[in-house]
């Protein structure tokens, strides 16, 4: 008996189907974890969380962030290139920031973060703000990274853009 293969789904076609389904089962992960992130950031807005501060002896001000989704990062924005001399200092990097550089992104020993936006505009903070967010997430290595790079990113922006 002759078996009909009109309805019978091709190799290809069934691979295909098959990565679309996944595709949907991702992107409703994202989504869900979008949700779930934006609660917990709509407690308060990112830039009423920035604590404005002065290096200890200098008093050269530079402003402080804890990294929202938590992750136990604290992150510090410096404006000009003396401020981000006392950085170094401060938090014992040992360092160098290119004197063409409008902006850079360092660690700390402790894990923490300082983040410079010296010539550049919001355009460089969220450039910035993009290099925490990546190293922040490859040292979690968690699912879901897209979204919690994207929600980061953001909140990053949002707390610092008014000092930009």
């Amino acid at each position: 008996m002759k078996q009909d293969t009109s309805k019978r789904e091709s190799r290809g076609a069934f691979i295909s189907r098959c990565r679309a389904d996944a595709m949907d089962k991702r992107v409703m992960g994202d989504a869900s974890l979008g949700v779930s992130i934006a609660n917990e950031l709509s407690s308060a807005p990112a830039s009423s969380l920035v604590e404005p501060l002065q290096f200890p002896g200098s008093g050269a001000v530079f402003y402080r962030y804890a990294l929202r989704p938590s992750y136990g990062v604290t992150v510090s924005l410096v404006r000009t290139r003396e401020s981000a001399a006392e950085a170094m200092r401060y938090y014992g990097i040992d360092n160098t920031i290119a004197e063409s550089a409008a902006g850079f992104t360092t660690d700390c020993v402790n894990g923490n973060m300082v983040i410079g936006v010296i010539t550049g505009g919001v355009g460089t903070l969220a450039h910035e703000a993009a290099h925490v967010a990546l190293r922040v997430l490859r040292k979690a290595t968690r699912n879901g990274d897209e979204e919690r790079l994207a929600w980061m990113v953001g909140d990053l922006v949002d707390a610092f853009c008014s000092l930009v």
